[in-house]
């Protein structure tokens, strides 16, 4: 990202005059917008990306990049931008793009939030307050989009930081030498984040979640971060070997329903044939025991917001041909959760086999948890257990002592997470609740993680 330091300016409107020969218009880019997200516009940004580029900006390149590099990423970009992914602005001097800022909300439960992608200026007009502009811009549109947290990743080292920070950017985190510029030439990814809210005026301002408060306006909030673990379910998915997949279906389209409503008016309601056990779930003792407690008698105070640890127990894969997969005994997970008291907590096994969810590879040599391994997990206590993995047990006998024993210490499992790897070993609260279906020990849950 690159761009002049702000001087305070208020949102500007697209101009609906013809522009002098030195002004510079705003205007809105993408659906809605008065510039189309088209070819012409994708070579543009291209064109002023690699121009950026090489005059020394930290626009995610290194100087020496090539066209064809910046044109693999602008085309995703702009296919954003067409289906409405994304929203832009971009400034014109005498019908050429000098300027382009991009912000994409995010989706399903973290579309209140939304990420920079971009905000860079010609390097002609560096100091011109153009970068202001653009930012302005996408703050007033991202509080216009329901938008309320908004992040950006910059270069350590590049001056980023005090651009942003005079938006009410603050720091959130970094990534230790995740930019490598060349040999010997990391840098750190900074994560500088905000809350936008309105004024008095009605214009969109910010403030940090943590010091260097804008002094325009109040902090809103506590920034939070959500985390989907769950993997979505679609017509046909296999789950388990054996398992049944789930069948998709209509019990009421559109077009059927348009005779029953108001004219312009229409429903649709689906329908959906599956099993239990299928995507990410939840086992309740239920699951194992005649008579244990079903889905609608497991308490909620077990499966939502709970505190949350990560035990980490990443390890190569086992040889594809292993029938017996990758054990995790209790000494691999007492190194790996140190000495954090697990009582009433989520405790989520990582072992990075969520990478080879819908593959083959996903049912062989899944990891598992040992004997001594879930006793030890029974001892400590926890509220819940999860793991990213085909089976809590091992499925090359017919043993399940994890089930066995955690279940019958209405400890309730869940199966087949994802994304582990996002979240922080501890410091966060998990959720995955399923319906409360009477005589069911077992369903889906859209498991999530809130991290502040």
């Amino acid at each position: 990202m690159s761009g002049p330091r702000p001087s305070g300016s208020a949102a500007e409107s697209p101009d609906p005059a013809l522009p002098g020969p030195d002004e510079i218009t705003l205007r809105r880019v993408g659906p809605g917008g008065t510039w189309a997200s088209d070819s012409a516009f994708g070579v543009a940004v291209v064109t002023l990306w690699h121009r950026v580029a090489e005059s020394g900006g930290a626009v995610g390149f290194a100087s020496t990049v090539s066209r064809a590099e910046v044109a693999a990423v602008v085309a995703g970009l702009v296919d954003d931008l067409r289906s409405g992914r994304a929203f832009g602005f971009a400034l014109n001097r005498h019908r050429t793009l000098v300027g382009v800022g991009l912000l994409r909300p995010g989706r399903g439960l973290s579309r209140h939030t939304g990420e920079i992608v971009a905000v860079m200026v010609d390097p002609d007009l560096r100091g011109s307050g153009s970068g202001t502009r653009l930012m302005t811009a996408l703050l007033a549109q991202a509080r216009e989009a329901g938008v309320g947290e908004v992040e950006a990743a910059v270069r350590d080292g590049a001056g980023l930081q005090d651009f942003f920070g005079r938006f009410g950017f603050a720091e959130w985190g970094r990534r230790p030498g995740w930019i490598r510029l060349g040999p010997g030439q990391e840098r750190d990814e900074i994560i500088l984040g905000a809350t936008v809210s309105v004024d008095s005026a009605g214009i969109a301002t910010t403030a940090t979640t943590t010091g260097g408060v804008n002094p325009r306006t109040p902090v809103t909030g506590v920034r939070r971060r959500i985390v989907d673990l769950s993997h979505p379910i679609s017509d046909g998915l296999v789950t388990y070997p054996g398992i049944p997949a789930p069948v998709i279906g209509t019990h009421l389209s559109f077009d059927e329903s348009a005779s029953h409503y108001a004219a312009g008016t229409e429903f649709s309601i689906g329908t959906i044939s599956m099993a239990a056990n299928t995507g990410t779930y939840l086992d309740s003792p239920a699951h194992r025991y005649r008579g244990g407690d079903d889905l609608a008698a497991v308490p909620l105070e077990r499966m939502v917001d709970l505190d949350g640890v990560v035990a980490r127990v990443l390890g190569e894969d086992a040889p594809t041909h292993s029938a017996i997969g990758h054990p995790i005994d209790e000494r691999q997970l007492r190194s790996a959760l140190g000495e954090e008291d697990l009582t009433g907590r989520a405790v989520l096994v990582h072992t990075g086999h969520a990478r080879h969810w819908g593959t083959p590879a996903y049912f062989a040599a899944h990891p598992y948890l040992t004997d001594d391994a879930a006793e030890f997990l029974v001892s400590a206590s926890p509220a819940l257990v999860g793991i990213d993995s085909l089976n809590i047990d091992s499925t090359h006998t017919g043993r399940r002592p994890a089930h066995t024993w955690l279940l019958a210490a209405g400890i309730p499992v869940v199966e087949h997470l994802t994304a582990l790897d996002q979240l922080p070993d501890s410091g966060f609260r998990f959720s995955a609740a399923p319906p409360a279906v009477h005589g069911l020990g077992t369903f889906t849950v859209r498991a999530y993680a809130v991290v502040r």
